[in-house]
């Protein structure tokens, strides 16, 4: 009897669970084993209650559906989803970011800008993208090449400034009284300064041989104007306001070549200086007049020229 209502109960548990699930075979009895004595209900209740279902139940069921694996599967799930998501991130800011769109402008207010734009700004901006591309470095070079040829074929010619410089000293002031002139004497002395300093910055290491001798030439007639005054206002620019022309007038002579500094001598303008030098000396003034004479004539002209200037200049004392 209790085997038999064992064996019922056993089948109503294997009816009652999903078809995909799998249960042992119970164990049958064999036959040729001695059938085991009848057990009381009271000791045989524990054998049939839910704990042997249970119990098979964990050892049948297959092990994707085991509790404990799906725990596992789902914390392996949610690290892969977490490592991809901080992983994504990285990836992203290894990638170089794109540039951002240029903003079109409009050629003419591309021009008006820069136009509007001061020297100083402009050569920056010039400077920054020729370093950053090479064609804009060899377009520079190009245009710059272009204007070194074009003013090396160029010869400028200055006689104008040495007009405008013997206008100042010689005949602008001089229907003014002795007093107002040696007011006025500082006004032209820094008149011809500057149109020295305009004559120095025309003329250019790279600048024609024509060029180069017209700056010298004005140069050297503005000196004898000097020297030809007799009115206060060249005794006043004698007496103080030429300092550093002869400067001004050593750096023409600086930017001439071996070969041209030959020309001049052959060409006997050595001459007509020597006697500029001469008489600056009578005055004791541009003393580096020596100097550039001492260039052209070949010499070394590092203090020499000063040195004899001295020299004689005690002599005439």
């Amino acid at each position: 009897m209790v085997q038999q209502y064992l064996q019922q109960q056993m089948r109503q548990q294997m009816l009652q669970q999903p078809p995909h699930q799998q249960y042992p075979q119970t164990s049958q009895p064999q036959p040729s084993q001695p059938q085991q004595q009848p057990q009381s209900e009271a000791q045989s209740q524990p054998q049939a209650q839910l704990p042997y279902s249970q119990h098979h139940l964990q050892q049948s069921r297959p092990q994707q559906f085991h509790p404990q694996y799906l725990a596992q599967q789902n914390a392996s799930a949610q690290g892969a989803s977490n490592g991809a998501s901080n992983d994504g991130p990285q990836k992203t800011s290894q990638a170089a970011p794109s540039p951002p769109a240029a903003a079109a402008i409009p050629k003419e207010d591309l021009a008006k800008f820069i136009n509007q734009m001061d020297h100083a700004t402009c050569a920056k901006l010039l400077y920054s993208a020729a370093v950053a591309n090479a064609d804009v470095a060899d377009l520079v070079k190009q245009v710059t090449d272009k204007r070194l040829q074009a003013e090396a074929a160029q010869v400028l010619n200055f006689d104008k400034y040495a007009d405008a410089a013997d206008f100042q000293i010689n005949q602008k002031y001089a229907r003014m009284p002795g007093s107002k002139q040696w007011e006025a004497a500082s006004d032209a002395g820094r008149a011809v300064e500057k149109i020295l300093d305009i004559i120095v910055h025309k003329t250019k290491p790279h600048s024609s041989y024509g060029t180069k001798l017209s700056a010298m030439e004005t140069m050297r007639k503005i000196f004898d104007s000097l020297f030809d005054n007799r009115d206060a206002v060249g005794e006043e620019i004698r007496n103080g306001g030429c300092y550093q022309w002869d400067g001004k007038f050593l750096q023409v002579i600086r930017t001439f070549t071996d070969d041209e500094l030959q020309r001049l001598f052959d060409e006997g303008w050595a001459e007509k200086l020597r006697a500029t030098v001469g008489e600056a000396r009578g005055y004791c003034i541009l003393k580096e007049l020596q100097t550039a004479l001492d260039i052209i004539d070949g010499e070394d002209g590092d203090g020499e020229g000063e040195g004899e200037d001295d020299g004689e200049g005690g002599e005439d004392e």
